[in-house]
């Protein structure tokens, strides 16, 4: 598809100036010609590039993805006494389909919905309505992985994932202050954005900033995008400790979901942490085989009460992925009252 974009491009910008090339004479036209040939196979040549490597890639996850599913397998059948309740539905689930970050029956049901992709003229993103509201989504990739992308996070968010965020005995009051850090896309803000007194959207990614920007420009009063990294060391033009950054203000709750950072993060926001007063907070716990329990003492430490989600996240994209395979997908904490 986007082959048969980038040459009808061409092939449009060229019958455009067929008059003004008519008046060229040959020796100039032929010139002319060339150079526009030169550009469009420049184009396609960058996207057969980029396909080719993408592609490639995709096959190297794909095979890697059935080596680790073949040793948890391995693992469980051979070891039956070891698998505790809660995680034979993941067995049951790998051993009649591919493996996945979420390894279970609900994921299945995302894999043939249809994404509905439109694209903006004025910024040349391409985006998806979201709750009656506009989601953009960074320009580098293609149409495919976009859908991709999307179904996936639909499914995070689907009401029996231990990836859901926010739950009917974990939710989100209106009226609150709101930090979501590894923002990425956004969903997770654009699903609360209108009950929110005001939420600070922390991404360092160039391109995940600038698609930010574009779904969030209608509330540019209560919304602000920080494009740094959340850590506990300060750098003033690439990180920011949330205790310096946020210092005045009062913060009600905490989205994080940094990509292996939550730690780093959270040690960064002692102080956030520490204060007598009503705070959730919601963390991603599976990039790392210890987080789901060096993240709870840390909590625990700053007088929170903690649980787990129900349910398990598969994190294959590890390199050597070892026992024990599966890891609690988020950490919830909660001050109840003041202390």
């Amino acid at each position: 598809m986007f082959f048969k974009e980038k040459v009808d491009v061409g092939r449009c910008c060229y019958s455009t100036e067929n008059s003004a090339i008519e008046q060229l004479s040959p020796s100039k036209r032929n010139t002319f010609s060339s150079s526009r040939i030169n550009v469009i196979m420049k184009i396609i040549y960058k996207y057969l590039r980029s396909t080719k490597t993408k592609l490639k890639t995709r096959y190297l996850w794909a095979k890697h993805g059935r080596i680790v599913r073949e040793r948890i397998l391995t693992y469980y059948l051979t070891n039956h006494s070891e698998i505790c309740p809660d995680e034979k539905p993941v067995i049951e689930y790998l051993k009649r389909n591919k493996i996945s970050l979420l390894p279970y029956e609900f994921n299945r049901k995302y894999s043939k919905i249809d994404i509905k992709l439109r694209f903006d003229r004025n910024n040349k993103l391409y985006y998806t309505i979201f709750n009656n509201n506009k989601l953009y989504f960074r320009r580098d990739w293609t149409r495919l992985e976009i859908k991709r992308y999307f179904k996936n996070l639909l499914a995070e968010q689907d009401l029996e994932s231990p990836h859901r965020y926010l739950t009917n005995d974990f939710d989100l009051k209106a009226g609150l202050i709101v930090i979501d850090i590894g923002s990425a896309e956004g969903l997770f803000a654009l699903m609360v954005i209108d009950i929110v007194k005001e939420i600070f959207l922390i991404e360092p990614d160039n391109f995940w900033y600038e698609a930010l920007q574009a779904t969030f420009a209608p509330w540019q009063d209560k919304v602000t995008i920080i494009n740094k990294f959340a850590s506990d060391n300060n750098d003033k033009n690439y990180q920011i400790i949330l205790d310096n950054y946020l210092s005045n203000k009062t913060i009600d709750f905490i989205k994080i979901d940094a990509e292996g950072n939550e730690k780093e993060i959270l040690l960064g926001a002692k102080n956030i942490l520490s204060r007598n007063h009503m705070l959730k907070v919601v963390v991603a716990s599976y990039h790392h085989k210890d987080d789901w329990i060096r993240i709870k003492e840390i909590l625990e430490e700053s007088g929170f009460q903690v649980s787990y989600s129900n349910g398990y996240a598969l994190f294959y994209y590890e390199p050597d992925l070892q026992y024990p395979f599966l890891r609690k997908c988020l950490i919830k904490a909660e001050k109840i009252a003041y202390s």
